[in-house]
């Protein structure tokens, strides 16, 4: 369970929490985890590895600087109607904001959260939604580009210490799609807000697996690749399935993952060849990147040591290409933060340092937002489509 231990690390070091991947889990298991005082042959292997952390392998062009302390921006994407959107947070999570704009290089700031936290945002075809929370309640929220105006779709009560909510968002075309996890009642549903209509409804519906001992809820991992929809979806064995939705004609495919699978933190799935990209947790708690193409067979691309992590859960898998940005800390201190670019099932790799998060846009080129030691200068740098 590593990535409890480094989520919580990161809380205080980075800029966002990791999105999905702490999951309720029996006491002896976190415990065995947080007992990271003596350094392992793991963390010596990787002392040698942190040495090559500042090769830029990979070419990118700098659009943008930023260095106002109280507009620093933590994630980035452009929406379907060209507008480039920011989420703006600081180390001490001290402020939350929404910046909808024109251009890459300029802030306008059409949301403040005050006292919630935004942990995820997500773009769509003339609008920007996201998820917040406070320690007692959360929300989901959506600002049309249009009308300027932000609606409240959800807000409830939350307790921090009982209740589970992963919170994660995603869009496409004139909806939204996010996690509601009925606390009360031990279900768990993935709901869709059309912004158009303003309507909402219940895509899809789960029964938690063994609510009684707080092991899991369902659809721990959800995103949408293009046009297609994926979530994670536990069998009342405790094994893992994962549904791929097409939004657009309703057709659906089911896998039945290999039985080694114990959680699905993110996933991307390519439809020119039929592969499914997948960052899990295994039944021997080790973390990976692997893609499966019709089998259960799974191709592990990247093996995690315990101190890293693929930072937000998020993983994209586009023409035999991976891209992640990899995290790793030791000894409370960030020593591995790179965006990744990995080919050939992981034997071919290209790296940029002090990238921890990136967009993928239409045109094919990439987005990544660049870290200083200090993070008090973020810059924005695009690396150009091939």
């Amino acid at each position: 369970m590593k990535k409890l231990f480094i989520s919580l690390i990161l809380l205080a070091l980075a800029t966002a929490v990791l999105s999905s991947c702490v999951i309720f889990l029996p006491k002896s298991e976190k415990d065995h985890f947080g007992d990271t005082d003596a350094k392992s042959e793991d963390a010596k292997s990787e002392d040698a590895k942190s040495e090559d952390v500042e090769k830029y392998d990979l070419e990118a062009e700098e659009v943008a600087v930023f260095d106002d302390k109280d507009m620093l921006p933590v994630q980035f994407a452009i929406s379907d109607d060209g507008k480039f959107v920011y989420l703006l947070q600081d180390l001490e999570h001290s402020y939350s904001k929404i910046s909808v704009s024109d251009s890459t290089d300029e802030m306008n700031v059409v949301y403040d959260a005050d006292d919630f936290y935004i942990k995820n945002m997500a773009c769509g075809d003339g609008f920007t939604a996201w998820t917040e929370l406070t320690d007692d309640e959360f929300a989901v929220k959506c600002y049309n580009h249009e009308t300027k105006e932000v609606t409240v779709v959800r807000s409830e009560d939350y307790d921090y210490d009982t209740d589970y909510q992963v919170l994660e968002i995603k869009a496409y075309k004139d909806c939204f799609y996010y996690q509601y996890y009925n606390n009360d009642e031990d279900y768990a549903s993935i709901m869709c807000y059309d912004v158009s209509s303003g309507s909402e409804e219940v895509f899809m519906e789960a029964d938690f697996f063994m609510p009684d001992q707080m092991v899991s809820a369902q659809f721990e991992c959800l995103d949408i690749n293009n046009n297609w929809l994926l979530c994670s979806q536990r069998t009342e064995t405790g094994k893992q399935d994962f549904w791929m939705i097409n939004l657009d004609d309703d057709a659906n495919m089911l896998a039945h993952l290999n039985p080694i699978v114990s959680l699905v933190y993110s996933a991307s799935f390519d439809e020119t060849d039929n592969t499914l990209a997948l960052y899990y947790w295994d039944t021997d708690s080790v973390d990976h990147i692997g893609t499966s193409s019709e089998s259960a067979k799974i191709t592990d691309w990247v093996d995690f040591d315990r101190y890293t992590v693929a930072y937000r859960d998020r993983i994209r898998y586009i023409d035999g290409q991976l891209y992640y940005v990899e995290m790793s800390v030791k000894n409370d201190a960030i020593e591995i933060c790179r965006f990744c670019a990995v080919s050939d099932q992981g034997d071919d790799a290209s790296y940029y340092a002090d990238a921890f998060s990136y967009f993928l846009a239409e045109d094919g080129s990439i987005y990544l937002l660049v870290k200083d030691a200090d993070w008090e200068e973020i810059s924005v740098m695009r690396i150009e489509a091939e």
